[in-house]
């Protein structure tokens, strides 16, 4: 069957490019962190466990979006859109097979293999830690475009995969070049000994800065021990990303929470195999959290597009168009996420979503079906007020 070569397939790409892995065909392995890409697990759900309530919310409000497309009048929205949102998801790649995504290309920075003259594609994830993270981007955004940018990886002395910081380097410039919306990162990098390396990872990362090009990434997930690390290092022009419980608390793993802009859910996170995979699973780590404040981020942007798509006075549609050009400003996004509201129990880290896109969804059953676009359109008004 399909699944069972597609199952056969990555076995043989994991022997190959990560033969310090066990892979387990009746179960996942259960460890902290698929390759060194930054602190992700995925595990059978063997009990009952807390779901995040933030992710129904979300989910809920992505039937909402689905709903009001349905019945706007105008044809399909994202055909009519002044400006798709386009996201460079820059990690082991995407398997694009299994998805049913908008791509709009991608690049791989993996070194040729020698022996058969071959290059890994981006559309292959060698771990399957991309194409989670872009399932999780997507959840939030189902609208996005995403250019997929592999870096390239080795063995490390943990028997984990390590990337390479010149790999990072190109791929945040190939991003800057596709002139993209949003940079997910979920990964780190700890400081290169290389001077030239470092420097060379230092200039992608300021770059996409100055291109106002909104940059997440993760936090290291080293608990305690703390180390400063790449992406987050180079510039204070980044959201940095910690795994928060389903309660909202923050990962134990995560660290000082005074080194990250954020927590998102994290912990435990539900993941759906899809048509084909019924099986329950739950992802772990700051990286998953990651792909869902990018997501976020996307949706946002997306929602002032709804804005200026449905606006019929002129002077209206020119202040949209002026709020998305600013919320692609790092500070703006930054009061964006917090005029959504968070809570004092994490210090002001956990994003509460409940406001503003629960509220949308609260307000469904009183509004008539073809105004149902302007609830959209209302999340993309009330985080422009203060940008």
């Amino acid at each position: 069957s399909r699944t069972q070569q597609n199952v056969k397939e990555f076995l043989e790409r994991m022997k190959r490019l990560m033969p310090g892995v066990d892979v387990f065909k009746d179960g996942p392995v259960v460890r902290r962190g698929i390759a060194d890409v930054n602190a992700t697990r995925a595990e059978d759900q063997t009990e009952h466990s807390n779901k995040h309530e933030w992710i129904q919310c979300m989910k809920e409000f992505r039937r909402l979006l689905f709903d009001a497309e349905r019945y706007y009048d105008r044809g399909k929205i994202e055909e009519s859109m002044e400006e798709p949102i386009k996201i460079a998801l820059i990690d082991d790649g995407v398997d694009i097979k299994d998805l049913e995504y908008s791509f709009i290309g991608g690049r791989t920075f993996c070194k040729r293999d020698p022996e058969h003259n071959l290059n890994d594609p981006y559309y292959v994830s060698s771990t399957g830690h991309g194409t989670i993270m872009a399932k999780q981007i997507h959840l939030l955004c189902p609208r996005a475009q995403f250019y997929v940018l592999r870096l390239e990886d080795h063995p490390s002395d943990e028997s984990a995969r390590q990337i390479t910081a010149k790999s990072a380097a190109q791929a945040i410039l190939a991003a800057v070049r596709k002139k993209v919306h949003i940079i997910s990162m979920s990964w780190t990098i700890d400081p290169p000994e290389d001077e030239e390396e470092r420097r060379a990872l230092e200039s992608a990362i300021t770059k996409a800065a100055s291109a106002d090009i909104l940059m997440f990434c993760s936090a290291s997930d080293q608990g305690a021990k703390h180390v400063a690390t790449y992406p987050s290092k180079a510039t204070p022009k980044i959201f940095t990303i910690g795994a928060a419980t389903a309660s909202g608390t923050v990962d134990s793993w995560v660290g000082n929470i005074n080194n990250i802009s954020f927590t998102f859910p994290g912990t435990k996170v539900e993941l759906d195999g899809g048509p084909t995979d019924t099986t329950v699973k739950e992802v772990t780590g700051s990286s998953v959290a990651t792909a869902l404040a990018a997501g976020l981020a996307a949706l946002i942007l997306y929602c002032v597009q709804v804005r200026i798509l449905i606006a019929t006075d002129p002077v209206e549609k020119q202040k949209a168009r002026r709020d998305f050009q600013s919320l692609q400003k790092h500070e703006s996004m930054m009061r964006a996420f917090k005029d959504i509201g968070t809570t004092e129990e994490s210090n002001h880290k956990f994003i509460a979503v409940w406001e503003v896109f629960g509220k949308r969804v609260e307000e469904k059953d009183r509004v008539d079906q073809e105004d149902w676009i302007n609830l959209i359109a209302k999340v993309g008004t009330t985080l422009c007020m203060k940008v």
